[in-house]
């Protein structure tokens, strides 16, 4: 997977940020999975599975027993709100941002087959 600008390759824990040493965490992240980062090489040696998205932000009114759904304190000026970090939110906050900044940098990937803002939403979101 290329940066938003398309001149260098992201690390895995861009995405999969769970995947890397607690000391590599920046706030607002919190968990860790690995005792090293996340590369195709260690991948393939480890027998550690990637997880989903979905194994730790959950849909709403689905939190399986035992389990927490991740949350986040965010500031505006001077009122600070709590959030829960469901998948949605999860999703739009780190996979949006990144592919809006794409677009921006790079409006050729619109027409490009599969790489696609509208087909991206529509998995979850209903077309008109």
């Amino acid at each position: 997977m290329y940066s938003p600008d398309g001149k260098s390759v992201v690390g895995c824990v861009e995405c999969h940020h769970t995947d890397q040493p607690k000391s590599a965490l920046k706030p607002p992240l919190l968990t860790s999975e690995r005792d090293v980062a996340l590369t195709l090489e260690s991948w393939r040696s480890s027998p550690q599975k990637v997880n989903e998205c979905r194994a730790c932000h959950f849909q709403d009114g689905n939190v399986p027993d035992g389990k927490e759904m991740p949350t986040a304190t965010y500031t505006d000026g001077a009122k600070s709100t709590k959030k829960d970090l469901n998948n949605e939110l999860a999703y739009h906050i780190n996979c949006n941002t990144c592919h809006d900044a794409a677009f921006k940098l790079r409006p050729e990937l619109k027409k490009k087959a599969g790489f696609s803002t509208s087909k991206d939403c529509t998995i979850c979101h209903k077309a008109n």
